[in-house]
């Protein structure tokens, strides 16, 4: 299982294909068990653009939400937006502190070098009688012990290119259960970029989702989810 094969991760796509490419990578991400990695990689190539990403990443989010819908009972619900350049060198995390999300990233070509790591600390977790949030909190990653204890559970994503646009598809999820077929099995991921430099940006685009009720509605200000769509416009640096 350990490392995850790039064909069994990546998947390449072209403008006006993101409802497929949802559909393709919503059981890899999704998943409520470990048949699955818990992450994707879609590969736009190089020539993408920038808005075009964000418009497929948005379209991407509301299949995700249409299918969770059809095999959960419940929404996704997008919870924030936001661009930023990130060239920190990061250790294994989930974003914010949600029982269940998932993390859509959208990575811009760039001449900063960097690699992509997925730990899975949910299985991790599994092989010392532990729930995943238990895990966390026993083991936490941000120490060496905790680390070396998930280097076994952990996949480098070897075809993560950062001279293209790409969009990473990640289960943020940290239980606090048994695996009961409905509850999301989280991954970490983090980054390293082993020299920043101040000429050039490293920007990604985040997109977070939640579950909610079938009736849930979106709380993202308009002109939150506005500026993401249109605007050029970076926020303050954020761990991803």
């Amino acid at each position: 299982m350990f490392p995850w094969k790039t064909n069994e991760y990546r998947i390449f796509g072209h403008q006006s294909e993101f409802v497929r490419l949802a559909e393709e990578t919503f059981p890899l991400v999704c998943r409520t068990d470990f048949m699955k990695p818990g992450f994707a990689l879609i590969d736009l190539g190089a020539e993408f653009g920038s808005r075009a990403m964000r418009l497929g990443m948005s379209e991407v989010c509301a299949r995700f939400d249409s299918l969770f819908q059809a095999s959960q009972g419940r929404r996704l619900v997008t919870r924030s937006m936001t661009r930023f350049d990130q060239q920190t060198t990061t250790k294994p995390h989930v974003d914010g502190s949600e029982l269940e999300s998932v993390l859509v990233l959208g990575y811009e070509p760039t001449q900063v070098r960097s690699r992509i790591f997925m730990s899975d600390f949910s299985v991790c977790a599994g092989t010392q009688g532990l729930y995943p949030a238990e895990f966390l909190e026993k083991f936490n990653p941000m120490y060496a012990h905790g680390t070396k204890m998930l280097e076994p559970f952990t996949t480098e994503l070897t075809a993560f290119d950062p001279g293209h646009f790409q969009i990473l598809l990640v289960n943020n999820s940290c239980a606090r259960g048994k695996l009961n077929g409905r509850t999301m099995q989280g991954v970490l991921h983090h980054a390293d970029v082993p020299e920043p430099r101040t000429d050039v940006q490293r920007i990604i685009n985040s997109i977070l989702l939640t579950p909610g009720p079938r009736d849930a509605e979106d709380t993202l200000p308009p002109a939150e989810r506005q500026r993401f769509m249109e605007s050029d416009e970076l926020s303050e640096y954020s761990r991803a």
